[in-house]
């Protein structure tokens, strides 16, 4: 299951509540170890974030000759 903004928000505010991670994992149709992953991330940086795997926009050439006249 692909977990959004909301229901990893969710999941921390639940094991802040010193709710099981089992519990938790059978719920979101996740393993247990992703739930731990999830609440440790948010533990040592305070927050966590979801990666959007975007493609990278393309450089074009104005952008690059800009780059290095300032250079």
């Amino acid at each position: 299951m692909k977990l959004n903004e909301k229901k990893i928000n969710y999941i921390i505010r639940e094991k802040n509540k010193r709710r099981s991670s089992t519990e938790i994992a059978s719920e979101m149709k996740i393993t247990t170890r992703y739930v731990n992953y999830i609440y440790k991330k948010y533990k040592d940086n305070g927050k966590y974030r979801i990666n959007n795997r975007r493609k990278p926009e393309e450089i074009n050439n104005d952008e690059i000759e800009t780059i290095i006249l300032f250079s």
